[in-house]
């Protein structure tokens, strides 16, 4: 299980950027 660590939090990064950025797009629809 502890294959790429680096690999593994990289994708962990961005998946969470992106789904900040679409929140932020959706809260900026919504008002």
């Amino acid at each position: 299980m502890r294959k790429g660590p680096k690999g593994f939090k990289f994708t962990m990064t961005t998946v969470t950027h992106r789904f900040t950025y679409t929140v932020q797009l959706l809260f900026r629809c919504h008002h």
